[in-house]
C-alpha cells in the first residue's frame, strides 16, 4: 500500500490539529485550581457556559450535533432546587442529549474534592466539579473520560442589582 503526498499532509494536518487540542485543553486545566471548597452561597445563582469551552467540543464530532446551537445554563437556588436549560446529559451511556428540566442540587465531597450533584426529575443526575481560575469561579463536566480534556465550563453571570 502506497500512500501518496497529499494523504500524507492530511494526516500531519490531523495530527497536529489533535495535538493542539490536547495542548489547549492541558493548559487550561493546568491554569484552574480545582479541588477547591466554595460555600453554598458562593455556588447559588445562574451558571452559564464559557463560550470558549462550548466552541471547542462543537468541533468533536460526537457533540456537534448536541451542541450545536445551544448555549446551556444552570440555575442553582438556596432552597436546594435548580433549572436547567440546555444542559447536556448522558443518554445511555456515551450519548447525550439536550434537556430543560427542574431538579435539586446539593454539595458532596469526594477525595477528589467539593463537587454539586445535580437531579433532574425523569432524566438522572450529573455531578460538575468546581474550581477557580484567572477569570473567576467556574463549574464544568466532561463528556465521557476526562482524559480527553472534554470539558464543558460554566462561569457565574453576574448578579444585577436593581435600584
Amino acid at each position: 500500500m502506497t500512500i501518496t503526498a497529499s494523504e500524507s499532509v492530511c494526516a500531519m494536518r490531523y495530527a497536529f490539529g489533535c495535538a493542539l487540542i490536547v495542548l489547549f485543553a492541558a493548559l487550561a486545566s493546568a491554569c484552574d485550581s480545582e479541588g477547591v471548597v466554595f460555600a453554598r452561597s458562593e455556588l447559588v445563582g445562574e451558571w452559564r457556559v464559557n463560550q470558549e469551552s462550548l466552541e471547542r467540543l462543537r468541533l468533536e464530532e460526537e457533540l456537534k450535533g448536541v451542541l450545536a446551537s445551544v448555549i446551556p445554563s444552570v440555575i442553582l437556588r438556596q432552597d436546594g432546587t435548580c433549572s436547567a436549560k440546555e444542559f447536556p446529559i448522558a443518554d445511555m451511556g456515551q450519548h447525550y442529549r439536550v434537556i430543560q428540566a427542574d431538579g435539586k442540587w446539593n454539595v458532596v465531597v469526594r477525595g477528589e474534592g467539593q463537587r454539586i450533584s445535580l437531579q433532574f426529575r425523569g432524566y438522572g443526575g450529573s455531578l460538575l466539579g468546581v474550581g477557580r481560575g484567572s477569570r473567576g469561579n467556574f463549574i464544568y463536566f466532561y463528556f465521557g473520560d476526562p482524559d480527553l480534556g472534554r470539558r464543558l465550563v460554566f462561569q457565574r453571570v453576574p448578579q444585577r442589582v436593581d435600584r
